[in-house]
């Protein structure tokens, strides 16, 4: 049981209260990372209720355009963060998942961690990862995956990515994937939760600031 009303609005798929509730704790000082810890723990309950079947794909589908509207509402806010961000994080879904409950959810808990977004959006060609990751050659991108026959789809990814000749660490998780999947793809690393993401987006640019190895993250999907 989740004590925390928005928590519990989260879990429970209920659009408008979650809105309303984000509204009011912003308006009583709230910061964004503090309200997302209490969004995170009602994630963590609907990715368990998605796995045992109590909710389907399309009401994720629906939720998320929610997800897209509380990142909205902390726009202002994050805005503060200026020339002091951590550093640019590319995020995106591979061509063929129109999946974007996870990414959106990630992009707004790094949004919140202080660091620059860049999101590809859903349905991403592995020519358009490769093209951002040569553009910007942001340190961390993060990349969403939700349906099983799209890991094929994620290999290639990886493989344009590797060759682009921009030196990148790859980190995998999500809903449909296992250990053993970081290594048929190529990956560096297997994250199960948001925190792992930012744990190792922290030890990446601790390490970019100590201008050792550059290094890039592939964060796949948050658990939905």
């Amino acid at each position: 049981m989740l004590a925390d009303p928005l928590a519990k609005a989260v879990a429970d798929l209920r659009e408008e209260q979650v809105f309303k509730l984000v509204q009011e704790r912003l308006a009583e000082g709230s910061g964004p990372l503090t309200i997302m810890a209490d969004i995170k723990t009602g994630m963590e309950e609907v990715g368990r209720r998605f796995c045992q079947g109590e909710y389907f794909y399309n009401e994720l589908l629906l939720f998320s355009k929610k997800i897209a509207e509380v990142l909205a509402l902390f726009k202002p806010y994050l805005d503060s963060y200026g020339d002091k961000k951590k550093g640019v994080v590319i995020t995106g879904t591979v061509k063929g998942d129109f999946h974007d409950l996870g990414k959106n959810f990630i992009s707004l808990l790094f949004c919140c961690a202080g660091y620059e977004v860049i999101d590809l959006g859903v349905n991403v060609a592995k020519e358009e990862f490769a093209a951002a990751v040569q553009k910007t050659k942001a340190p961390l991108i993060a990349i969403s995956i939700h349906l099983t026959h799209c890991l094929e789809t994620l290999k290639e990814v990886v493989t344009a990515i590797r060759q682009t000749g921009v030196d990148t660490q790859i980190v995998i998780g999500g809903y449909p994937l296992e250990e053993n999947d970081m290594y048929y793809v190529g990956a560096d690393f297997f994250a199960e939760s948001a925190d792992d993401a930012l744990q190792l987006a922290a030890s990446i640019f601790a390490d970019k600031t100590k201008k050792t190895k550059p290094c890039g993250l592939i964060f796949i999907n948050y658990g939905l």
